[in-house]
């Protein structure tokens, strides 16, 4: 399973918020780190496994991939990745690779929303707003696409 995978489950399940960090590790954001997250979300299911055995640790892999792992069966999935289609157009036309910053986070943890500004070199081209940072880049990448006229 890769990191994103995993720290995108453990920012769904919100394990930031129970993970006991350092004062460091605190003040560098380490609840929102994506390799602290995925390391996180992979105790977890070793716990289950551990706790409990094969059974209730891969039925609680299904149930929290299922949706993802059905959208990736729809025909139009690969589509809906507008930040690779970004990159790829870019890429294309010799400029810079996009790059994302969270530019604000409003609401109460189990309804944050997540403020994106996608750049390419110095200039922001477009803001994408989503319930987790992933969604947020998405919007942002389908906007600066549509701002490029793709």
């Amino acid at each position: 399973m890769s990191t994103v995978a995993l720290a995108e489950l453990a920012e769904q399940l919100g394990l930031g918020d129970h993970m006991i960090l350092g004062r460091g590790e605190e003040k560098t954001g380490g609840r929102r780190k994506q390799a602290l997250l995925a390391d996180t979300c992979e105790a977890l299911i070793a716990a289950i496994y551990l706790d409990g055995g094969l059974d209730p640790a891969r039925n609680f892999l299904m149930r929290e991939f299922q949706p993802g792992i059905e959208a990736a069966r729809q025909p139009d999935y690969f589509g809906r990745d507008h930040k690779s289609r970004l990159q790829e157009r870019l890429q294309a036309h010799g400029r810079p690779l996009p790059s994302y910053r969270v530019s604000g986070e409003i609401g109460p943890d189990h309804r944050k929303l997540f403020h994106v500004e996608v750049f390419v070199g110095d200039e922001m081209i477009a803001q994408g707003v989503g319930r987790t940072k992933k969604e947020a880049e998405q919007e942002g990448a389908r906007l600066a696409l549509e701002a490029l006229g793709s």
